[in-house]
């Protein structure tokens, strides 16, 4: 099927706005890339735009040799990696029994999960909380109380929930249990809601 002249004039059109409005948002962050890479005096004079003036590389190696910055660098990745696989793994281990409806207790647990969804803690006891049980100043903070996220395990539940029963049954039959099933089955085949959640 071909395109007609007025459904290219219209891509070339919307091809051109959007490639202008990327080098709109690409202009702050080269004005501060090029501020980076100029001379104090420069920087404090406020005349550096897209291009460096005075090219020096003194404030990369005074940033870079600062080991607060690599230690904080460390903390924020090791976080993110151990607390995303943790949320992941906790949150898919919830949501299946959740999920089924042989499971009597899963829609009062989950009008539990609701509450918590509507009714947030307060900063104050929330705070005191998380001093009460030693996590003040402690990097398990950035990764203990966000393991488990009522938003992620409404999400995952109801991708649970669609996944065809018949498969589960097969798989019963070869003599899988239901921790086989999820992990084996359940989980390599839900790599969408994974990687949403």
């Amino acid at each position: 099927m071909k395109e007609s002249i007025k459904d290219r004039a219209f891509q070339g059109s919307i091809t051109l706005i959007l490639c202008v409005l990327g080098v709109i948002a690409l202009i702050p962050l080269l004005t501060v890339l090029a501020r980076s890479f100029s001379s104090k005096a420069a920087a404090d004079m406020n005349i550096v735009n897209l291009w460096p003036i005075g090219f020096t590389l003194d404030s990369w190696k005074y940033i870079l040799s600062d080991a607060g910055l690599w230690k904080a660098f460390f903390i924020s990745l090791s976080t993110t990696v151990i607390g995303t696989i943790l949320a992941l793994a906790i949150t898919s281990l919830m949501a299946y029994p959740l999920s089924k409806e042989t499971f009597k207790m899963s829609h009062l647990l989950m009008l539990y999960v609701i509450v918590t969804m509507i009714f947030k803690a307060p900063v104050v006891p929330y705070f005191l909380t998380i001093k009460g049980l030693g996590l003040f100043n402690n990097p398990l903070v950035l990764i203990l109380p966000h393991i488990l996220s009522a938003y992620n395990l409404a999400i995952m539940r109801t991708f649970f929930k669609q996944f065809p029963a018949e498969v589960e049954e097969a798989a019963m039959i070869d003599g899988c249990g239901h921790f086989k099933i999820l992990c084996q089955i359940i989980i390599p085949s839900s790599k969408a809601v994974l990687t949403t959640v």
